[in-house]
Order: C-alpha cells, then structure tokens, then sequence
C-alpha cells in the first residue's frame, strides 16, 4: 500500500483565535457565501443548535477525539479555515471571542462565556488537510454517509452499564450524554 493511502491528513493543534470558519460551508445558503466570520457564526447559531454544544464545551472541555479538519486560509496567511467542525467552531468563538458574542447577542451565550475555561489562546485538535480535494473524503464520509449510529437495544445497555457499573443515576447520565 503507497504511504499517501495510509493516512488522510496531519495531526497537529491550533489556537483557536487561528480558526476561521468556512465561508463556503455547504450549510450556508448562497447568501452567506463569502459572508464576514461574524455572520457565518450567527447564521451557524440561529440554525443549527449550538448552545448544547457550547454547553457540553463549558461542562467538559474540548473532546480531543474530536479534531476540527483544517486547511491553510489562502486569505488570511497564519490562519486555518476549518472544512469540517464548523459549528464546534462558531462555539468555541462563541466563548472566547466577544466580537462573535456581540455579533450573537444571546444571554445564553453570555452567560456560558462567564462560566468557560477557554480562551482564544488554547490549542484544539485538528487534522491539517494540505486542500479542500484532500480532506473532500472524510468531510463526505462524516455528512453523507455518517457513522452508524446505536440502535434502542444498544444505546439502553450502554446507559444500563453506566448507572449500573459506574454508580451514576440517570440524571448524570443524562447531563454527560
């Protein structure tokens, strides 16, 4: 197997204040291609559900599981647009950049900004794809095919064995899922 079939990216950390979100992310209605960072974390806001999100952020920190996939920003020179996480993005903006958080003007924000632990210095995982062809397969793979997710029987085994094995009630459970 050729060494290029082996591995899809680079794995590395960026500050958060480097990450720019995707101004043409499919998610973005034509109107909002080539829209200012500002707009692209409100629109992302206002449709897509990001306070859980943050929430989970401020309550457990940064998932490095989880990597953002990035490419140098041929617009900014230093910054990464993020190709993939776009809505972990507008997040961890949210949080830290209080030029998104006024751009948001939502108490919720504001108010789990006060609480969070990060800062636009902080380094978050990220595979470095060298074009947007080259990480085009596993932005794919995650929003058209997915992962196969539980079914029923599974997800209540997994609960089960938490509240059982680990000793959590099913509030617990509930704030960490």
């Amino acid at each position: 197997m050729s060494e290029d079939k082996k591995y899809h990216g680079e794995i590395s950390q960026v500050k958060i204040k480097d990450l720019r979100l995707d101004n043409q992310n499919p998610r973005l209605s034509d109107r909002y291609q080539g829209a200012s960072q500002e707009e692209i974390a409100d629109v992302l806001r206002l449709g897509y559900e990001l306070v859980p999100i943050a929430e989970s952020m401020v309550s457990n920190g940064y998932f490095n599981s989880e990597p953002l996939l990035v490419i140098k920003n041929p617009d900014e020179d230093g910054t990464w647009l993020v190709v993939e996480g776009n809505r972990r993005t507008a997040c961890l903006k949210g949080l830290t950049d209080p030029g998104i958080r006024q751009v948001f003007d939502d108490e919720k924000f504001d108010a789990l900004s006060e609480q969070n632990a990060l800062s636009g210095e902080d380094f978050i995982p990220v595979v470095i794809h060298q074009n947007r062809q080259a990480a085009a397969k596993e932005v794919g793979r995650t929003h058209v095919t997915g992962k196969l997710g539980w079914k029923p029987y599974a997800q209540a085994k997994y609960i089960a064995k938490l509240v059982d094995e680990d000793g959590k009630d099913f509030d617990e459970v509930a704030d960490d899922l």
